[in-house]
């Protein structure tokens, strides 16, 4: 396995980290792992078997186990896109999808990087909702997302150091004002491919 280790000068935004990892790649297909979490033992076999097979995907995801920061169990992520009455085709992740349920992970994604560089990349603008506004832009543009019935990919939720830690231990507050604002956000910003400046200011009376 060959390593090539990024070092920065400032502490740069998880998107921008994810953008330059994939534009700096020599392969066709790049994933995410994030520091603290961990791709099941199969899981690039089982995405390989489905490449062969689906050649018109161009982003497959995995089943996501979600843990807390003790690594409880604390639900799946992906998997929705086998409900019928939530995905209009068994699988497959569509812009109807996501219009009405937005609870996908784009860690453990295996993305073709021309896709993700094609059609725009993560938009550092968005500080907390720039997976959805991705798959939102992703599926608008008709890259076919599937999700693969394996489990993948353990992800660690609310870990230290991440945005949400802080929401956790009092650090910032996040409303459902702001919530509001980030996924109505992402449902305006999709059609632009571009990164825009967007700021969450709340509301005053």
């Amino acid at each position: 396995m060959n390593v090539r280790l990024v070092e920065w000068s400032d502490s740069p935004s998880f998107a921008k980290q994810v953008n330059h990892g994939v534009e700096i790649s020599d392969s066709k297909w790049c994933s995410i792992l994030e520091f603290d979490d961990e791709y099941s033992n199969i899981w690039f076999k089982n995405a390989t078997n489905y490449m062969d097979i689906y050649k018109d995907v161009d982003v497959f995801l995995p089943i996501v186990v979600d843990v807390d920061d003790k690594l409880v169990f604390a639900g799946f992520t992906n998997e929705a896109t086998f409900a019928l009455n939530i995905a209009a085709e068994m699988g497959i992740l569509s812009n109807e999808t996501l219009q009405t349920y937005q609870n996908f992970q784009i860690s453990g994604m295996v993305i073709k990087k021309s896709a993700y560089i094609d059609f725009g990349l993560l938009k550092p603008s968005f500080r907390l909702t720039f997976g959805y506004e991705f798959f939102l832009r992703m599926t608008n543009n008709s890259v076919k997302i599937m999700s693969i019935p394996k489990i993948g990919y353990k992800h660690i939720n609310l870990r230290e150091g991440s945005i949400f830690w802080n929401y956790k231990n009092g650090e910032d507050v996040l409303t459902d004002e702001e919530v509001r604002f980030w996924v109505e956000s992402a449902k305006k910003e999709y059609f632009f491919i571009n990164d825009r400046a967007i700021k969450y200011e709340p509301q005053t009376v």
